[in-house]
Order: structure tokens, then sequence, then C-alpha cells
């Protein structure tokens, strides 16, 4: 498969934070069916975990498989990813010796198309949201060589589950959906999912993230970006309104963050927002990017150094930090 050059130039913005823009890749890409779009996503996240040149990887296996993928996770831990499919599959790739090079080791059917999925901590615990709004948990073991049907709620949610996340104590977890609802779950002593609250919005829901264990983002269709506050399990009413765009948008892009340098990135319409958080709830809008249309996929590095994003069968990378 053909490789991306990476032609750079270098933008610095009003403020101190420093953009490094990767050219757009032009004439790389083959004409494939649209939903080859998380294919790309996956190969880019793939390539930019180890900070090596911007190229395709070879994925060996069925590519009419390969092409419904809709979610990626990426292992911090170990040489694995995990993709999620709307043919119901769960598939664990493993790095080959050829690091270009990723085989299919586990599969699981969880019989319903799969819109999102997030990897637990410890990397045993799968979460996946489907297009009917179940929610699933799955147990993962790699030295096994095995993923177990845990848990499953219905009827929650009437529709797609959009996003997913996890706190970072690990214990609660917060959903989001096309049916306008957000759905704060835990697990009981028995190990089953339960929902202990939920709020309907206005609109459809198209991201979702825990910043802290008490403070939630989540972007909201022809509304923008939004800060909810919890107490004792409970969504406070005094939210706050970080980026208002009154604008149609998708959940392609998920809402993303790095802790150590508090910045954050959201996707609103065909633009990505650059903020830096900062103290008292304030956040300081760094950049603005505006892409040609709203059906933009992008990932961030490990290390969240690198933004790749394909935009109409385009390709740009940006470094966010030196």
């Amino acid at each position: 498969m053909a490789t991306i050059y990476n032609l750079k130039r270098q933008i610095k913005d009003q403020t101190n934070m420093k953009i490094s823009y990767a050219k757009k890749y032009n004439s790389v890409l083959k004409k494939e069916p649209a939903n080859t779009s998380p294919l790309i996503q996956m190969i880019i996240q793939l390539q930019y975990q180890k900070e090596i040149n911007l190229q395709y990887s070879t994925i060996m296996g069925d590519q009419k498989i390969i092409y419904k993928i809709v979610s990626i996770q990426v292992s911090k831990k170990t040489n694995f990813i995990l993709s999620g499919g709307m043919d119901n599959m769960i598939r664990l790739w493993e790095q080959q010796q050829d690091q270009n090079q990723w085989k299919e080791k586990i599969f699981k059917n969880t019989r319903s198309p799969i819109s999102c999925m997030i990897l637990n901590k410890q990397e045993n615990s799968i979460i996946v949201g489907n297009k009917y709004g179940y929610l699933q948990i799955f147990y993962l073991n790699i030295e096994n060589s095995m993923i177990t049907f845990t848990n499953e709620i219905q009827h929650i949610h009437t529709k797609e589950i959009c996003g997913i996340s996890l706190n970072p104590s690990q214990n609660r977890i917060i959903t989001c959906s096309l049916d306008k609802k957000i759905v704060l779950w835990r697990t009981n002593e028995k190990g089953y999912l339960e929902n202990i609250e939920e709020s309907k919005r206005d609109n459809a829901i198209t991201g979702i993230f825990f910043l802290n264990d008490n403070k939630i983002l989540l972007a909201e269709n022809k509304k923008g970006l939004i800060q909810l506050k919890l107490a004792n399990d409970i969504f406070q009413k005094n939210e706050q309104i970080i980026i208002q765009d009154e604008n149609e948008d998708n959940y392609y892009f998920p809402i993303q963050y790095n802790q150590i340098r508090k910045i954050l990135l959201i996707k609103s319409n065909r633009c990505i927002y650059i903020l830096k958080e900062l103290n008292n709830d304030v956040y300081e809008e760094k950049r603005k990017l505006e892409l040609r249309s709203i059906k933009i996929y992008g990932t961030l590095s490990t290390n969240s150094k690198h933004l790749v994003i394909y935009n109409e069968e385009q390709i740009y990378s940006y470094v966010l930090f030196e």
C-alpha cells in the first residue's frame, strides 16, 4: 500500500500554544465505499501510537469486515487493538512481527450492531453501546484469548447510543444517545449494571466525557459544548455553555482530553475547537480548526501530542505541542 508523505509547515497562533500543521495529503486515498472512514481512523491511530511516519498499515483480514468498523480502542499496555463494527462483532487485532501488520486474534458476536465502545483502564472490561440503544459489558481475558458476555441493559435508551465515558475512578459510566437522553450508570453488588440518574435534553447528544468524577462535558446537537456537574450522583441544574453552536452536528469525532496539559478537543459542525482548561471552570479557546464538511473523523496519539483528522478523503496532521 502507498505511503503518505509528510509535508510540514509551522503555524503559531496568538497564544503561546504552538501548533505544527502537516499539509493535507493528496492523491493517496483510493476511492472506497463511504464507510471506510473508520478504517482510515484505525490506520491513523495505529501509526501515531509509536510516533512513526504516517502511512498505511496492512490489516490482515476480510476487507468487507474491516469496512464495517465504527469504533476503535488501542491498548496502552500491550500490542493489541479492539474494533467494534456494524457487523455486530468485537474483534481483537494483534500486532505482528512486521510492525505494520495486524492480525485478528479473538472475536465475539454481540448480536447487535455496535455504535461505540470503550475499554476500561485495567483493560479487562469492554463497554459497548449499540444501534438499538442497548448497553453491554464484556469481560476480556487476553491470556486465555477470551471475550465473555457479562451484562446487557435494554430499553433505557430507545435509540442509538452515540457515546460512552468512564469516570476517572472507574466506578461510574455515562452514556448519550440520539434519543436525547444522558444516563448515569453504576455496577451493583452482584456485578450488574443499573441506571441511577438520567436526564432528557432538548436535542440529541453527539458526544459525552467525564472530565473528572463530578464534572461532565457533553456535545449537544444545535446547542454546542456544555459542562454539567454531579453531586451525589445527581445532575445539577447549573450547567455551563462553553461553546455555543446552533448548527447541525454528528457523533463521528469523540470529545478528547489531555489531562496533563489540560487540553480539550471538541468538534461542532465543521469545526474542531482546541481549548485549555483553566481554574474555576474557565476554558480558553486556543485555536479553531475549520474543515470542509461535517463528517470529521479524528484521533489523538497516546501521548496526545499529535492530532490526525480525516475529512472528505483528505488527512490532516497537527502537532499540538513540542
